[in-house]
């Protein structure tokens, strides 16, 4: 027995070969499933979902025009900076590196491995992370509820930074962008498809892998931290898979706090980053 597709603004189940979703008439549109993502319809606001989405991609946004103003204020052309985000800036603000001047762990700037899940190399790095974002949070969130789901995405994340970190080039690396907690999520519905033995959702989760995979053979991205993501995913999504968590006593309440705690963290780590950026700015680096 095959599941129904979720609908990527409300995140229910919809029939297959509906066009639109019969709970909240959203389309299944892949363009208007992108902005149903970022702001799901309601009709009680009270009972609505959180807005994990939208709140993650407009820190997302926040950080890359403070990369683009500090790369403008350092004599790169708008454009440039716009485009393609210089490693300098990258690692400024907090990118994974291992470089002989700045290494994650040799440095024990460990915040490293968290902030860098929230940075991009330029625009168009960042749009194709949000639209991934908008897809796959909603999705996830139906599941496991919001405080879990970013739990989920930073813990994968931080898998994927430090695979990243390990399998390093021996001419260092810096490693940013939001793709290996997005390849965690994909890892859940992975793991969750072939623990329950859902074929049709294991094809949709295996396409979207691949194509994802195949795409980054043309543009230079760390396989490394996505597949270190992606496993990291597989192993919680085949661990406690849809049916399972539905039927877990107080998992909502584990969710709110883990999502709390990750909240903190990403905050805390980005103070640590702001810390080091000002000292970075005084010593002209």
């Amino acid at each position: 027995m095959t599941r129904p597709p979720n609908c990527h603004a409300c995140g229910k189940w919809i029939p297959q070969g509906a066009t639109v979703c019969p709970h909240c008439d959203t389309p299944k549109d892949e363009l208007k499933a992108f902005f149903a993502g970022l702001f799901p319809k309601s009709q009680d606001r009270d009972e609505g979902p959180a807005p994990l989405a939208p709140l993650l991609l407009l820190g997302m946004v926040a950080l890359f025009g403070l990369g683009v103003v500090s790369a403008v204020k350092g004599g790169s052309p708008m454009l440039s900076a716009f485009m393609n985000t210089a490693n300098d800036i990258t690692w400024r603000l907090g990118g994974v590196t291992r470089w002989a001047r700045s290494d994650a762990v040799l440095d024990r700037e460990y915040w490293r491995f968290v902030t860098a899940n929230f940075l991009h190399f330029g625009v168009i790095h960042l749009v194709f992370n949000g639209m991934s974002l908008a897809q796959l949070i909603p999705l996830r969130q139906a599941v496991y509820g919001a405080g879990l789901t970013l739990a989920i995405f930073l813990g994968t994340g931080v898998a994927g930074m430090v695979a990243a970190y390990g399998f390093a080039p021996s001419g260092g690396l810096v490693v940013a962008g939001a793709s290996a907690g997005l390849f965690g999520l994909g890892g859940v519905g992975l793991g969750d498809a072939w623990r329950s033995g859902d074929r049709h959702a294991l094809r949709q989760d295996l396409l979207w892998i691949a194509t994802n995979t195949f795409l980054g053979l043309f543009i230079p991205v760390s396989h490394t931290a996505h597949f270190g993501g992606l496993l990291a995913g597989f192993f919680f999504g085949a661990s406690f898979p849809e049916h399972k968590v539905r039927r877990m006593a107080g998992v909502e309440r584990v969710g709110t706090v883990l999502g709390f705690v990750s909240a903190a963290v990403i905050l805390g780590c980005f103070a640590l980053a702001a810390n080091g950026f000002g000292h970075l700015a005084a010593s002209g680096r």
